[in-house]
């Protein structure tokens, strides 16, 4: 009897020290939508100053949890991409247009992140938790695009999609930092995430180099000061795996 009492002990323990040990290990992947923006923008385009405008795209990723032993802390290293976007009507400088233009700018990174996070009930089914930390993102491409779905009333334009790589002009790595916070849901075989985040880097998206960028040849010509700056705001719902 007693011998068989240990052998339960014994198979018990290993089983919830198994359990124990495979939920300290999580990867997961996430994706949502980005709003973005820039700070401390001064964009003009012949005399008249622009104001870029939010803009909704995207945002993908993976990420991987290591749980401190014994401690509601644990560090999510996270690896994702995101095509972050802004735009104005071209309406607004040229009255020749009389129909929506878009002016679009859109960048696209790779960013990699290290962050500490909190986890409030990570016992329960519902699990509220929080991050911040640094995070370094790698300029993939960008350009200025304008767009017109419209004939006729915008002489200048057409039915025309023109504009051009910007790429050159950007930062290639560029640091900031990334705060979230959001609630886990406890089901089998996964955790289903939901989270909001806000996302600034401090270093500048141009380089020293940009003065100008043209588009549709010398047509408009977007005088950029260099001291813009990207920032998003994402609301991502993730899928968390045990292993």
């Amino acid at each position: 009897m007693r011998l068989k009492f240990s052998l339960l002990f014994v198979i018990g323990f290993g089983l919830y020290s198994m359990n124990a040990q495979s939920q300290s290990n999580r990867f997961g992947m996430k994706s949502g939508i980005a709003i973005s923006d820039f700070t401390q923008q001064e964009t003009t385009l012949g005399d008249n100053t622009i104001q870029w405008k939010g803009s909704v795209s995207y945002q993908t990723g993976f990420f991987y949890n290591k749980r401190v032993a014994e401690s509601a802390l644990s560090i999510q290293t996270e690896l994702d991409y995101k095509e972050l976007r802004t735009a104005f009507d071209l309406r607004e400088v040229d009255n020749r247009i009389t129909t929506a233009t878009d002016v679009i700018y859109s960048i696209r990174n790779v960013g990699w992140s290290v962050l500490p996070r909190i986890d409030l009930f990570s016992g329960k089914t519902l699990n509220p938790n929080f991050m911040i930390g640094p995070q370094v993102d790698f300029s993939l491409s960008s350009d200025v695009l304008i767009k017109s779905n419209t004939t006729g009333s915008a002489p200048l334009l057409g039915d025309a999609r023109f504009g051009g790589s910007t790429s050159k002009y950007n930062e290639k790595v560029k640091f900031g930092y990334v705060m979230a916070g959001g609630v886990e849901i406890k089901t089998k075989p996964v955790i289903v995430t939901i989270e909001g985040r806000y996302s600034s880097l401090f270093t500048k998206t141009f380089n020293s180099e940009v003065e100008e960028l043209p588009l549709n040849n010398d047509t408009y010509l977007l005088k950029l000061v260099e001291n813009m700056r990207e920032q998003y705001y994402s609301v991502l719902i993730g899928f968390n795996f045990y292993f």
